[in-house]
């Protein structure tokens, strides 16, 4: 597998690598499976042994000197192959970035985790349209060469419709099933929002809606589980929160631990995510397993999550006053929240980790078989 897989497990950055790991611990059930991980996220270093996951972990020995977009395509990728001739896999699972492998040469199953090249538009970096320009241009040159690719939405097949030649494969993420188990004991006016804290994610608009929230609900409290990719764009957001009136009501956890993230699960009366852009947030699987109604944004591949007035709430990122409508009705309404997130706790039955391991294994198997066929 090649993935985001950090060095800490207990703190992972992101839903891809949070999958990951999920998924690598329901495959490591299996004794006839040799799992290796190649990950982007450590740089230097041998490669190590994991017991949890069962799993030997290889750094991309790759230094970056090259901007992340352009590395992805050359260094990495180079450096990825050098990896693959040394543990000559019977599947490589290319978990994100298309361009890491070319599918051509080893039995590959791509999935299709999030859109980079959309995502990066919202970015903090230079020359973001250029960045995503030639994303755009190298993902959709490899999507089309693999085999089998796993789609975790509905929503990624429409908006990337042309981008696939091989089988698709419509598998949900990968959860913890830990979080099944979180004993909710909500407080009152409690809001949480986890993922990064990053423009993609809309957090101007979070906090606005929480300036309206805050003016009818006695007792709200919004508290915003996630690491920054950039400090100042943090610091910034500490100073608006501030100018808002919502200093003591705003907190900012950092990120978080999965036992840190339960306590917060169980404490919170409702989730938030308001992003522009989404694919299938782990931040909402999880909070969905844990019993959670929900305020979140119509985009991306959420709709297929969430049922409306059933389950939690769609609205639209872009205004603030039915974000805080939304939280508003359910914060004011515990019997109504009680409700969603029963309904909501049954339909994450489908991201159980067992059932998502054995459906990925047989596409393992396909793709294994069809290689050795066509040699």
């Amino acid at each position: 597998m090649i993935t985001h897989f950090p060095r800490d497990l207990s703190k992972p950055a992101g839903g891809p690598a949070v999958g990951s790991i999920a998924l690598l611990r329901a495959l490591a059930r299996y004794a006839d499976l040799d799992l290796h991980v190649i990950t982007d996220r450590i740089r230097q270093g041998e490669p190590y042994r994991l017991a949890d996951p069962r799993c030997t972990v290889y750094p991309i020995r790759a230094r970056r000197w090259l901007p992340g977009f352009l590395a992805v395509t050359t260094t990495e990728r180079w450096h990825i192959a050098r990896l693959l001739e040394a543990i000559r896999p019977d599947v490589v699972h290319v978990q994100g970035q298309a361009t890491w492998v070319d599918p051509r040469r080893w039995p590959a199953v791509l999935t299709v985790r999030g859109i980079p090249e959309i995502d990066t538009l919202y970015s903090q970096r230079p020359f973001r349209r250029v960045r995503a320009w030639y994303t755009a241009v190298t993902q959709r040159r490899d999507r089309r060469r693999y085999r089998d690719v796993i789609c975790i939405t509905e929503y990624v097949r429409r908006r990337l419709a042309g981008h696939f030649t091989g089988r698709l494969h419509f598998i949900p993420n990968c959860i913890d099933d830990g979080f099944f188990g979180v004993e909710r004991r909500p407080e009152p006016g409690r809001v949480l929002f986890t993922g990064s804290l990053i423009p993609l994610k809309n957090i101007d608009g979070l906090l606005d809606a929480a300036r309206v929230v805050a003016a009818a609900v006695p007792g709200f409290a919004l508290r915003l589980a996630g690491g920054a990719e950039r400090e100042e764009y943090l610091e910034s957001r500490r100073r608006r929160a501030a100018e808002l009136g919502l200093a003591d009501r705003v907190a900012f956890l950092g990120r978080l631990s999965r036992e840190e993230l339960g306590r917060e699960l169980a404490a919170a009366a409702c989730l938030v995510l308001p992003s522009f852009q989404e694919n299938r947030p782990m931040a909402l699987a999880e909070a969905m397993a844990a019993g959670l109604p929900a305020v979140a944004s119509a985009v991306g591949g959420v709709p297929e999550m969430i049922e409306e007035g059933q389950t939690g709430f769609l609205v639209d990122p872009h205004r603030p006053q039915e974000i805080a409508d939304r939280l508003i009705r359910i914060l004011q309404d515990p019997a109504l929240a009680e409700q969603m997130g029963r309904k909501a706790k049954a339909r994450a039955q489908a991201f159980r980790s067992d059932e998502v391991a054995a459906r990925t294994l047989e596409v393992y198997r396909l793709a294994h078989a069809e290689w050795q066929k066509g040699r």
